[in-house]
């Protein structure tokens, strides 16, 4: 006991320290922002940026500091732009938009054909991944991002969350320009410096782009082979966050719809460090949505639980090309879209088992819950007012020492019971 004391104590300790650093400086002046570009360009320099080309790309630059996510920077809040992160599942994974993406990546895959099998010949990913990426970033190219990519990521890496990343980003984007990959004028993107029709970064263009269509242009803003391609290249040498491969395994499936065990469900055995064997899953109770099967061949392959909604909703054992589409996007919500996705295109039907919809709280109380359990010593992962997998585990964790009804998502008795805990820290 004396030991388990300690190691809270420690927890807790952590825990504010996390608290702190995540509610950061205040947002630095505009007027600083010309200073901090010229210690830019040495390090521009050092990659083969030419004088000029910095010079013509960062002409009249400004910081926009009404970017959606900066509004919290200076208060640690919760970053309330990304929906993949802040959306009820099934609002986000919902199914007249996944229906009609899918009808046209239908279309899609047949115009593609040729180029989609070259593809997966070459890199190992299917077509049908890769249009659902295409869909879900751009809807297949409708959509046409006006951001500024240099303004945002220097915005970024002058302002933002994550300096250093942008920072990297902004050196790399300019190289691009400095190297006639993309004229200033046409170097658009999302409000969080993506670009391209399945969406990249300066770093991404760097290590994956290929000129697939053979024009000898790597163009990802208009060639429907060079995106998916470069898609395919990502994917296939994907990496996790600490760095360990994740890429890409040809002839495995990125996961699987199951229906839970009808009793003994135990929600704190999801999460991505805790895998089984596909197989051992079955024998606990699972089973594959709408009656089929897994194939035997695939039985002994690593998998994940995956419970979006806690021990609602639905559930989703999920393969290591599940993280491959993560490092892609680490959200949860849009691994599972792209995969889900993928199949609806390949001709597969709409999850079994409907959306819970299981909490109404909103994403203030939810960062409050997580400040909370990492204060009694639980993790979390980030601090954020996000709804991930770690979050869901450590509320499980909570529910089962506090004799609450455990279902591993936030919820009102869990803010009352944290509330009170919480109270009784010195």
């Amino acid at each position: 006991m004396a030991y388990l004391a300690i190691m809270k104590s420690a927890a807790r300790l952590a825990a504010a320290l996390i608290l702190l650093a995540g509610c950061g400086p205040a947002l630095a002046a505009p007027d600083d922002f010309q200073s901090w570009l010229k210690g830019v360009w040495p390090d521009a320099q050092k990659i083969g940026v030419s004088r000029r080309g910095f010079d013509a790309a960062t002409a009249g630059l400004r910081p926009d500091l009404g970017l959606p996510d900066l509004a919290q920077a200076t208060q640690g809040k919760p970053n309330k732009a990304q929906a993949e992160f802040l959306r009820p599942a099934g609002a986000y994974l919902d199914e007249g938009a996944l229906s009609g993406l899918a009808a046209n990546g239908a279309r899609l895959s047949v115009r593609w054909a040729d180029t989609l099998k070259k593809i997966e010949s070459s890199y190992g990913v299917p077509g049908n991944i890769l249009l659902a990426i295409f869909g879900r970033e751009t809807d297949f190219g409708a959509e046409h991002p006006k951001h500024s990519v240099i303004q945002v990521i220097a915005t970024e890496a002058f302002a933002g969350r994550r300096k250093e990343y942008f920072r990297e980003q902004l050196i790399w984007a300019l190289k691009m320009v400095d190297d006639k990959d993309v004229a200033p004028a046409d170097f658009k993107g999302s409000w969080a410096g993506a670009f391209g029709l399945t969406q990249f970064m300066p770093t991404g263009f760097r290590d994956y782009a290929v000129d697939f269509d053979g024009d000898g242009k790597k163009d990802v803003w208009n060639s429907v082979p060079d995106a998916l391609a470069t898609s395919a290249v990502e994917l296939s040498k994907a990496v996790d966050r600490d760095g360990t491969p994740v890429g890409w395994k040809p002839g495995m499936r990125w996961g699987y719809e199951v229906r839970k065990p009808a009793k003994g469900l135990d929600c704190t055995a999801a999460g991505f460090d805790r895998p089984k064997a596909l197989g051992d899953w079955l024998k606990a109770g699972f089973a594959r949505a709408h009656g089929k099967p897994i194939p035997t061949a695939r039985l002994a392959d690593k998998s994940y639980l995956l419970l979006p909604e806690g021990s609602a909703g639905p559930a989703f054992l999920v393969t290591d090309n599940f993280l491959a589409l993560k490092a892609y996007n680490y959200a949860d919500l849009y691994a599972l879209f792209v995969g889900h996705l993928a199949d609806r295109i390949a001709g597969e039907g709409p999850f079994e088992t409907p959306w819970a919809e299981a909490t109404h709280l909103t994403e203030a109380a939810i960062f409050e819950q997580q400040k909370r359990l990492v204060g009694l010593g639980y993790d979390v992962g980030k601090v954020d007012g996000k709804i991930g997998w770690k979050m869901r585990i450590a509320l499980g964790e909570f529910e089962k020492s506090h004799n609450l009804p455990v279902n591993c998502y936030p919820s009102e008795a869990d803010a009352k019971v944290l509330g009170r805990q919480a109270a009784k820290l010195p």
